[in-house]
């Protein structure tokens, strides 16, 4: 129990972020209630108290960039396809692939499809976020410029950093086709496990996570805790991100690691010998659209470079009179805030599988526990529903629509399990059949894009933490 608050003093507007020690009275009581206040611990982890879910999010912008006032924007920038500017060449492949997917356009063309209260959060927090930046200019770094931040670097930063994984995807097929494609493929991992209230020294269910991300860059987390409206929990997200991104509210905690079902596919197209600007598709000829894109690099020339785009998605290398054309599940999709606020307000597991079935979340394991003592666990993604004789691990022919994905799979027919009867799981990153001793799943019972892993595929962390557990049946924290 911290007895003691050091207080952030913040005032703006109508959300007053007071400057004062409280002795006898509680944190967000007696002279908070009705104002958003932001209290910081021993730690300097900023603790927001606040009485509407709008009022937080405003706070934890305003936290967010006083914590971290370069690194918030450096993500705005990264999402937008702009780090060269302050990364120099280094940042020109992050850059490429940004301006591939157009995750700035994307977000602001499909804004809309969000929820309007969504939008209002969301809105709140990039208030805070300017609101910081405007009463502090000296923090402001001199590649931003004059700028301000807007509700669409939000939802493009969550596309940029999370569909990252479905965009490793799309490399691992050219791959798989003999295909360098070019580009460095993030290598992420994390820890989780979980077990019941019956195999737990507390008598309740407990969940651990134990996220592999770098110290640096855009992957490094920021850590508060929220109380305020329906939005109360502690956990963590990343700069340029609003809610809790791996945490806990007050009766859902839920975990996520690398591995999980195949949401992107790559398109092989013939193109027309004497106009390479054309492709085949069903015995005719269809035009690639182009779209001109500038990269400023900081202390080197600029990078102008043409994006070609076929029906399919961008077009991602080329080869002896080929085009092989990136085709995301997520190519579109903003509502990703919308799955997370799920999250941040969920009242037990059956809420968290409300989440899934947005399937907005990308391809990940996902574990979750509630107060009432269940454990979950779903292998989630945004998975295309694919027509069959085709082997999806590689680029397909493009030139049919015979191969055209048929929709999308519900989030039913992902690899999941409540309340296994092991009384544990956890996945670090291997293949569900080998996730508990007599696992509930295996390759032959789904579709292998659905399973996403090769059968028995396991690491040293996965077993370790399977003897682990399976020899234990009274865990402790």
């Amino acid at each position: 129990m911290v007895t003691r608050w050091r207080v952030l003093s913040i005032c703006v507007n109508a959300l007053v972020c007071a400057s004062f020690v409280v002795a006898a009275e509680l944190p967000g009581s007696g002279p908070d209630v009705g104002k958003a206040v932001i209290y910081r611990d021993t730690w300097g982890v900023p603790h927001i108290y606040a009485p509407t879910v709008e009022a937080g999010l405003y706070a934890m912008g305003w936290a967010q960039a006083e914590d971290r006032p370069e690194e918030l924007l450096k993500n705005f920038m990264r999402a937008m396809g702009e780090s060269a500017k302050f990364d120099g060449p280094m940042g020109v492949e992050s850059d490429m692939i940004s301006l591939l997917w157009d995750n700035y356009g994307t977000s602001k063309r499909n804004f809309d499809r969000i929820r309007p209260e969504i939008q209002e959060q969301v809105r709140a927090y990039v208030k805070g976020v300017n609101d910081f930046y405007a009463a502090h200019p000296g923090d402001i770094p001199s590649w931003w410029g004059d700028r301000r931040a807007d509700e669409y670097m939000v939802v493009a930063f969550f596309r940029f950093f999370l569909y990252g994984w479905s965009v490793g995807q799309v490399f691992d097929d050219l791959q798989a086709g003999g295909i360098q494609p070019g580009f460095d493929k993030d290598s992420r991992g994390s820890n989780q496990w979980s077990v019941s209230p019956g195999r737990s020294a507390e008598g309740a269910a407990i969940l651990c996570i134990d996220p592999h991300l770098s110290w640096w860059g855009a992957s490094r987390f920021w850590e508060f805790r929220v109380h305020a409206g329906v939005l109360q929990g502690s956990g963590f997200n990343l700069p340029g991100g609003s809610y809790i991104g791996l945490g806990h509210n007050a009766d859902v905690a839920w975990a996520m690691t690398t591995g999980g079902p195949d949401t992107a596919d790559v398109y092989e197209l013939t193109l027309k010998s004497d106009d390479p600007t054309k492709y085949l598709y069903d015995g005719q000829w269809r035009s690639l659209s182009s779209r001109d894109v500038t990269i400023e690099v900081k202390g080197a020339p600029s990078q102008r470079l043409t994006i070609w785009s076929s029906h399919h998605g961008p077009i991602v290398a080329m080869r002896g009179g080929k085009a092989y054309a990136a085709k995301m599940a997520y190519a579109e999709e903003v509502q990703l805030v919308e799955a997370w606020y799920e999250f941040n307000t969920a009242k037990d597991c059956i809420g968290a599988m409300r989440a899934l079935d947005m399937r907005q979340l990308f391809p990940q394991n996902v574990m979750v526990a509630d107060t009432s003592g269940n454990i979950y666990y779903q292998r989630t993604g945004r998975v295309p529903l694919r027509p069959t004789g085709y082997d999806w691990s590689r680029p397909v022919d493009g030139s049919t629509s015979a191969s055209e994905w048929l929709g999308l799979h519900p989030a039913s027919d992902h690899v999941q399990v409540l309340n296994p009867p092991q009384g544990y799981m956890q996945n670090c990153n291997i293949s569900p059949d080998v996730m508990m001793v007599n696992s509930p799943f295996s390759p032959d019972k789904t579709l292998s894009y659905l399973y996403g892993s090769s059968a028995g595929a396991t690491n040293q962390r996965g077993a370790r933490a399977v003897q682990l557990l399976q020899a234990d049946a009274s865990v402790t924290v």
